[in-house]
């Protein structure tokens, strides 16, 4: 009888083991695929964020400051408009098609060198009293100009007031802004001239 239960022990023993052992894999088992699943599980993929690209600023237009006896009214003309435009005759010259007087508005700042009165008499002679002449290229390029014409690029200045309040005087460098401009081209003793603005002394 003490053998029986001894053996009986032992038999429960072995089977206690035995059920341990195979809760223990089912449990690791079990837990195995969690732990792989984990492991698996993707990193994700971070989202690039794409600046847009810059629409280029579109270079400004350059207007050609060059016109011809066809240009009509409202026509752009370097940086100026034309308003007006028509072919004088004279008692000894009949019209012709390079023979013009034309207006145009729009303000612009031009540079150059200002001719004024000095004082001195032997300054004096025809012409106008102020004018603007030795443009710069830039100046040139905004100021409207005949294509047949081949005089040198000079103008006189229609409102001298403006002028004699300035503190810039005969020969200095000047930055001069206009408003209105009347280009006459005629064989006789004629010039461009133009309504100023404002007068800045450069140097």
């Amino acid at each position: 009888m003490d053998q029986q239960k001894g053996f009986t022990n032992i038999v429960l023993i072995v089977l206690v083991v035995v059920l341990a052992g195979v809760v223990g894999y089912f449990t690791l088992v079990k837990k195995s695929p969690e732990i792989a699943q984990q492991t698996n599980t993707p990193t994700p993929t971070p989202i690039q964020i794409q600046n847009p690209t810059p629409t280029p600023t579109p270079a400004p237009t350059i207007v050609s400051n060059i016109f011809t006896y066809k240009s009509k009214p409202g026509d752009k003309v370097g940086g100026m408009v034309l308003s007006k435009i028509n072919h004088p005759t004279s008692q000894t010259e009949p019209a012709g098609p390079d023979y013009v007087y034309a207006e145009f508005t729009g303000t612009i700042t031009v540079t150059g060198r200002l001719s004024a009165p000095t004082g001195n008499p032997e300054d004096g002679g025809m012409g106008p009293e102020y004018s603007l002449n030795n443009l710069t290229q830039d100046s040139l390029k905004r100021l409207p100009y005949l294509q047949s014409d081949t005089r040198t690029v000079w103008f006189g200045i229609k409102n001298p007031d403006v002028m004699k309040n300035s503190p810039a005087k005969n020969g200095d460098l000047v930055e001069l802004t206009i408003n209105k401009y009347e280009y006459v081209f005629f064989p006789a003793g004629v010039w461009n001239q133009a309504d100023a603005v404002a007068v800045k002394k450069i140097q």
